[in-house]
């Protein structure tokens, strides 16, 4: 049976994109509950009862049997948020501070229901969301595939060093931050990939100590399910939350 949440997730959604219609954020409590806020919110409710629905399990029921995860994951991704502004704006220039002339308290306020909102629940959004596809991609390739670049073994030696890595690619940034005042926004992008392969090595890393299969031992192993799961579904959310903006 369809949890009823998940009906309640998509009026939210259904709601994100009348206000993004008729441009009613700047009226609803002085743009504080913004479109993202009730898409973002919606969007994981829809996606993680659809994923109870298929696959019995969900992060949400995780969460109520474990009410610190909820947490620890939204800060994950408030952390995220906060490496990716403090490269993106300070480092790689290639946005800026969005909040110019506004009161600091309303600045503040402003900043920290898009970290949570723009970075905290999407971790949750993204999750449920992959979860859903990969349970179709798991029907429609029931078998593994993919080229086998290495073995478990070599690969796991590999994980020994890829904290370091991760750490070097986000200090290049840092080397190149002279450079990038007279470059181009071309320049700007490519340190700032740089940033995206450290954090990414950097979160293996961890997740490779808790002794989990990562997404880079799936690529590295032969195990590209998960690959394409990951592709669609970055697609997907990407097409409709952009629609949305």
């Amino acid at each position: 049976m369809f949890r009823a949440y998940g009906i309640a997730g998509l009026i939210l959604v259904f709601i994100s994109f009348i206000m993004s219609f008729f441009d009613l954020s700047n009226y609803v409590f002085f743009n504080i509950v913004t479109e993202t806020v009730f898409f973002t919110t919606g969007f994981w409710l829809f996606t993680d009862a659809l994923d109870y629905h298929l696959n019995k399990s969900s992060i949400l029921h995780k969460i109520m049997k474990k009410k610190k995860l909820f947490f620890w994951l939204v800060m994950v991704g408030i952390f995220i948020g906060l490496m990716f502004d403090f490269f993106g704006i300070l480092i790689s220039r290639l946005w800026g501070w969005y909040y110019i002339g506004k009161p600091a308290f309303l600045a503040t306020l402003h900043y920290t229901r898009g970290l949570i909102w723009g970075y905290g629940i999407p971790i949750l959004m993204y999750y449920s969301s992959y979860r859903v596809i990969m349970h179709l991609v798991k029907k429609e390739f029931p078998h593994r595939f993919g080229l086998k670049m290495s073995s478990k073994k070599v690969t796991k030696k590999m994980f020994r060093y890829l904290l370091i890595m991760g750490i070097v690619l986000l200090i290049i940034p840092l080397l190149l931050y002279p450079f990038v005042k007279v470059m181009d926004k071309f320049f700007g992008a490519t340190t700032f990939l740089f940033v995206l392969l450290g954090m990414w090595f950097i979160l293996e890393y961890v997740e490779h100590k808790r002794n989990k299969q990562t997404f880079l031992e799936d690529i590295i192993t032969g195990h590209w399910r998960p690959v394409i799961g990951l592709i669609v579904t970055a697609i997907l959310t990407a097409l409709i939350w952009e629609g949305l903006n």
